[in-house]
């Protein structure tokens, strides 16, 4: 990972333990149907958990949740809310072939650095069930506003697109599945209306963009999510 010395004042950057909410049940729920998750209980490994929003939310709807950490507070935090929570040191040790069907990466992959990368995709292959996943989520190198994601953090390296992932899943036995634009409808029929007003205008914005430039559309949101899985056998 980069700059390793900006990780030690890292949760009080990032207002972890204020109550700032960035990711909402909503958020998390969309996020796996998209991903092809369906309904399903699920195991489920959250990669650099953080804040433990999503491990405390997947408890709750029925997923059984580990997570990997490098940051021993957030380790410490979310033991304390009955998590299994792995130092990421101890990853390969703890943690069993074929256990999960899915690893969820939020806002990781642009921390990590290419041998990162490559030990991320060790583990999946690893971890995975044969029919599992990985879906992470990182600021979007294709969007026309993906700096203020990107560049608000220091510790973030190289930008990532959706391309540059398939790039890099061809060198790990990887493919990339799908990549879309990670959106959630909110409860309340004031906000829902507001959210789909929203989204309407990004998706007129995205597709004229595309097109005029590219030919073809593809995911312009400030953060885009990819899922990946095994690469197929000849």
């Amino acid at each position: 990972m980069t700059e390793p010395n900006l990780y030690e004042s890292y949760s009080t950057f990032m207002r972890w333990g204020d109550t700032v909410v960035v990711d909402r049940p909503e958020d998390f729920e969309q996020l796996l149907r998209e991903a092809g998750l369906g309904e399903r209980a699920l195991s489920i490994l959250d990669f650099g958990f953080g804040a433990g929003a999503f491990m405390d939310w997947a408890k709750d709807a029925g997923h059984a949740v580990a997570g990997i950490e490098i940051l021993p507070e957030r380790i410490a935090a979310a033991a304390a809310r009955g998590h299994r929570a792995i130092p990421a040191d101890q990853a390969d040790s703890q943690l069993g072939d074929g256990a999960f069907d899915a690893i969820i990466a939020l806002d990781v992959l642009e921390h990590l650095d290419r041998a990162s990368f490559s030990a991320l995709m060790a583990l999946a292959r690893r971890t995975l069930k044969p029919d599992g996943v990985l879906v992470a989520r990182f600021p979007n190198g294709d969007s026309p506003v993906y700096g203020r994601y990107h560049y608000g953090d220091l510790t973030h390296g190289r930008p990532l697109t959706s391309e540059a992932i398939r790039q890099l899943c061809q060198t790990e036995e990887m493919r990339l599945v799908r990549a879309f634009n990670p959106r959630s409808i909110p409860p309340g029929f004031g906000r829902a209306l507001k959210r789909r007003a929203t989204y309407l205008a990004r998706d007129l914005i995205e597709t004229l963009l595309g097109y005029v430039y590219f030919g073809f559309r593809f995911p312009m949101d400030p953060n885009v999510a990819v899922v990946l899985a095994r690469a197929k056998t000849p």
